[in-house]
């Protein structure tokens, strides 16, 4: 072997070297690294999952994302005694509209406890979630695409690419994560560091420009008289939020959740009693541990409603 061949096959050991440490440091970093702050391919199964209406259901929830961040069907489901099916079914700025509740009506079993749990948010009768972008967003996703997010994602998502964002904000401890449960419909969520006032502001900017909805108010009554009649067993409840987001909800909105409390128990449909809570991230949002313990409450809270 003359110099020249030997230097080309050093060479290649070398690339060949490199290849393999790179190959085994990716692997590492995939399956051994840090966990991502939010996998964008759980994030895509667990959207598409949503839009699945097998109607297999006891309970579904319903609501924008104080539902589904804030109330856990598994924690519900463990507190009945008999085999009980619950879904959260809620979405990013739900506006609570005839399209949302009959989806969500889709996924009840047409026998049994039939019964429709409504996460009721200020924020829902404004005209910005009264489009319900996110829902239809993927609504109108094609079917192909939906199964293939469902079924395949959930095995690749340690394939998930990282941004070199996540592991500087896991050193900062800056970070927002969300561990996501396609199978109930529910989102463990938290943002580092906590500040319970963040939200505050852009709640009230845009509360300042525009008003809340009579009319979609009004619709929403209308439909629960409807649903009523139809045999469904419907419960409300406000999921908590931070006491200074309440109180700027109620003012603008000319206190339209105790208006509609008092409405509904005129139709014989019954609240779940909630207070504002101190445990939220960023005023709007309750803190991942804390979504258990609400979870249960309501659960009980509902267990005492249907034995009525």
């Amino acid at each position: 072997m003359n110099s020249a061949q030997f230097k080309i096959k050093q060479a290649f050991k070398t690339i060949f070297g490199i290849v393999v440490v790179f190959v085994l440091g990716m692997l590492l970093l995939v399956w051994g690294g840090p966990h991502q702050a939010s996998n964008k391919m759980m994030s895509e199964a667990f959207w598409a999952n949503k839009l699945v209406n097998a109607p297999v259901y006891d309970i579904v929830v319903v609501g924008d994302s104080r539902v589904y961040r804030g109330i856990n069907p598994q924690i519900i489901e463990q507190q009945f005694k008999s085999k009980v099916r619950c879904f959260n079914f809620g979405f990013s700025s739900a506006g609570l509209d005839t399209i949302l509740l009959n989806e969500a009506c889709k996924k009840l079993k047409s026998s049994g406890m039939k019964t429709l749990l409504i996460g009721v948010s200020v924020n829902s009768f404004y005209p910005h979630a009264l489009k319900n972008q996110h829902f239809k967003e993927w609504q109108h996703k094609p079917k192909k695409e939906l199964w293939i997010k469902r079924h395949l994602y959930p095995h690749l998502s340690q394939l998930s690419s990282y941004a070199l964002s996540d592991l500087y904000h896991l050193g900062t401890n800056n970070q927002y994560y969300e561990f996501f449960k396609p199978q109930s419909g529910f989102v463990y969520s938290c943002k580092l560091p906590i500040d319970t006032n963040s939200a505050i502001q852009p709640y009230r900017q845009y509360f300042e420009r525009t008003q809340c909805s009579d009319i979609a108010v009004n619709l929403f009554m209308n439909k629960l008289a409807q649903m009523k009649l139809q045999g469904y067993h419907i419960v409300l409840l406000r999921v908590p939020a931070s006491y200074t987001m309440w109180n700027m909800e109620d003012e603008f909105s000319g206190d339209v959740i105790n208006v509609l409390e008092i409405k509904t128990s005129q139709l014989g449909i019954n609240w779940i009693q909630t207070t504002p809570s101190k445990h939220t991230y960023d005023g709007s949002h309750l803190i991942d541990k804390s979504t258990n313990q609400f979870s249960q409450y309501v659960a009980k809270e509902l267990i005492c409603n249907l034995s009525k």
